[in-house]
């Protein structure tokens, strides 16, 4: 399993570019654990709506260390495996690039 602790920085780093991307409202990164990370978009605030996007780490026994990256009904939006060789992605920063980049995408084309 990715200890997305350890990933701190990557994850704030892509949670920056889209907040610069939307000029409307704010994203960031809140609660960065061991296996999961919230990810907050101010329109949700404006919206009522108290929870937030997910991505979460894990490792699956056929495939190896996974992120996931989940809405705020818990609903899967995208999914990557991480492995140098075989994976979706090679390294977990391009992973975790991936999750966020992809949860920014679905809340914008849905909200």
């Amino acid at each position: 399993m990715i200890d997305l602790r350890e990933y701190a920085d990557i994850i704030k780093a892509a949670v920056a570019i889209e907040d610069d991307r939307d000029l409307n409202w704010k994203w960031g990164a809140r609660n960065i654990g061991k296996s999961v990370v919230h990810i907050r978009w101010v329109y949700l605030d404006y919206l009522g709506e108290k929870c937030d996007f997910i991505i979460i780490s894990s490792t699956e026994d056929l495939l190896g260390d996974c992120l996931t990256a989940r809405d705020t009904s818990g609903e899967m939006i995208t999914f990557a495996v991480v492995d140098e060789r075989f994976g979706d992605v090679k390294t977990a920063e391009q992973g975790i690039e991936r999750m966020v980049h992809a949860i920014a995408n679905y809340a914008q084309s849905r909200y």
